[in-house]
């Protein structure tokens, strides 16, 4: 069966979609990530933006501001879990596109603060993998 792209009618899907906001970021492997990890009903985008991961909140009505940017070399995020059962979520970076821990033997969670922050480099837990 050949399919000519020319000769498919895009009406039928005119209405259906429409753009709601574009947001500077972008991921290697996965992504990007939408979660409220801060707890303040709204939603936080996870991504890369240019060398290091940022992370962008809505402000409403779908306006997405820049509110946290990690340190260099941290390009992908991989996981929002919450990895130590204490109901707050961590966010788990890697340091290049191809680390999943496989490479380094190691994740780097970033964990809050407090129920109301978002995952800070202060917080940073690193732990190997186990085989």
């Amino acid at each position: 069966m050949i399919i000519d792209l020319t000769e498919i009618d895009t009406m039928l899907y005119y209405n259906k979609y429409k753009l709601w906001r574009k947001v500077p970021v972008a991921l290697w492997a996965k992504g990007p990530f939408v979660d409220d990890v801060n707890n303040n009903d709204r939603s936080e985008i996870y991504g890369l933006h240019y060398k290091s991961i940022s992370i962008y909140e809505d402000k409403g009505n779908f306006q997405f501001d820049s509110v946290y940017t990690y340190p260099d070399g941290y390009v992908n995020v991989l996981g929002i879990y919450d990895i130590d059962n204490d109901s707050d979520k961590e966010i788990l970076l890697s340091k290049n596109h191809t680390d999943f821990g496989i490479y380094t033997g190691f994740y780097t969670f970033f964990k809050k603060f407090s129920s109301q922050s978002l995952a800070e480099v202060k917080s940073a837990l690193t732990i190997p993998l186990l085989f």
